[in-house]
């Protein structure tokens, strides 16, 4: 993240799709370091208290979806998928991210 914080214009957007912490896909894949929820990216703005990294506010978040068996739903990044049904975290595949750089 400060890597693209560094290289990103101010203004510029950053799109980003990460598999869903409890997804099939999030294990399987050797590749995968971290898990992702839809509010991992908000500690990266002024959304969330950030007690873990140093970059906390350069961004400010634009959007968050998560797809859903091939739909995609708009939550805001506030996790509501979780208050509806406690069953629907089992079917998110991915997250998307929309992210702007603030410098």
């Amino acid at each position: 993240m400060k890597e693209l914080h560094r290289i990103g214009r101010n203004g510029a957007t950053i799109q980003i799709k990460v598999p869903y912490f409890n997804h099939q896909n999030c294990y399987d894949e050797p590749t995968h370091v971290h898990f992702f929820t839809e509010r991992s990216f908000r500690f990266f703005t002024r959304l969330e208290p950030n007690n873990y990294c140093d970059i906390t506010g350069e961004f400010e978040l634009i959007e968050s979806r998560l797809k859903l068996n091939g739909r995609v739903a708009n939550f805001g990044g506030i996790g509501l998928i979780g208050l509806i049904n406690p069953l629907y975290p089992i079917f998110i595949h991915e997250i998307e991210i929309k992210l702007k750089v603030k410098k």
